[in-house]
């Protein structure tokens, strides 16, 4: 490791983490025993679920919202999940300073919890994980990137599942496999579609649901209203349906439990808000199915035969 490396490191060690966590010393006992004994709220959940099964990107977006809505001492155990999962993510990149840097913070960030199982994660696990990946990672001048992935792959989060409101992560995981998770998941084949121009009828498609997720997130989610401006190219038409979808999913994360069964009024009917979201869901899905026909037909069309003219015979 280089001097200049191991010198931002003892930086984010002795100054970075210090000042911006939630707590220097550990808690009070009766305060450890409390979060101990939490259920994990949907977003806390999903995002565990994300990280084991290598997500590692998504879990910082979901971990996230969850760590932004604490104002507590335990906020730093989920910090330092988030910053862990990032660092699996550099280093499976093979970014080694960015890998370094996020596991150095979230060494950090999880010290005062040492020996505790807050929201039922051993922090113990984790930490003897990232220390055994930090030495192996900071003792080579040159990592064997593959035999280093197979490791960060492997990596798992331990935790007793303990679901605060099931059905609220049940149908947040219904979204998440409609729109990325699952086989035939939307953005996926959104990504994968040529640049389209705004004349093309796939077009006006997406507009429609991102416009249909941000209302629903608005009237019935108790979401802000969004202001998405008008896309000028299919990058920003993109981006703008992920925004939507972010917004929407954000409110489903935050869902109680017994907000489901509400009556709500969506699209001229009177549902429950269980089925208002669910239609976003299975919007999703029936638009993953449509743009999989097109490309299936755009490759038909691409391998057919040309016609022989009269003129060629």
């Amino acid at each position: 490791m280089s001097a200049r490396l191991e010198e931002h490191l003892r930086h984010i060690r002795e100054h970075v983490v210090p000042a911006r966590r939630a707590t220097r010393e550990r808690p009070p006992p009766e305060y450890v025993a409390d979060v101990e004994g939490r259920l994990q709220p949907p977003l806390l959940l999903r995002g565990l679920e994300q990280w084991n099964a290598g997500r590692f990107y998504a879990q910082h977006e979901t971990l996230e919202w969850f760590w932004r809505a604490l104002d507590e001492p335990v906020r730093d155990v989920i910090k330092g999940i988030i910053m862990a999962g990032v660092g699996a993510y550099h280093a499976l990149r093979h970014n080694r300073r960015g890998a370094l840097a996020k596991w150095t913070g979230a060494l950090g960030y999880l010290e005062p919890f040492a020996g505790a199982r807050p929201y039922g994660l051993d922090v113990d696990v984790l930490r003897a994980d990232l220390e055994g990946l930090y030495r192996h990672l900071g003792g080579e001048p040159q990592p064997d990137w593959a035999q280093f992935g197979a490791h960060v792959r492997a990596l798992r989060l331990a935790f007793e599942r303990r679901p605060a409101a099931p059905r609220v992560t049940d149908l947040l995981r219904s979204v998440d496999r409609a729109w990325e998770e699952g086989p035939h998941a939307l953005w996926p084949a959104l990504e994968s579609l040529p640049p389209l121009p705004p004349a093309h009828p796939l077009w006006a498609h997406v507009v429609a649901l991102g416009a249909h997720k941000a209302d629903v997130a608005y009237r019935l989610l108790g979401r802000p209203a969004l202001n998405v401006p008008a896309p000028e190219t299919w990058a920003h038409l993109l981006r703008g349906l992920e925004v939507a979808h972010e917004h929407f999913r954000e409110g489903v994360g935050f869902l109680e439990e017994t907000a489901l069964d509400k009556a709500v009024h969506d699209a001229g009917h009177t549902v429950t808000l269980w089925e208002a979201v669910q239609t976003c869901v299975e919007a999703d899905v029936a638009s993953a199915g449509m743009l999989r026909a097109t490309a299936l037909s755009r490759d038909a069309e691409d391998t057919a035969p040309s016609p022989v003219s009269p003129q060629g015979r």
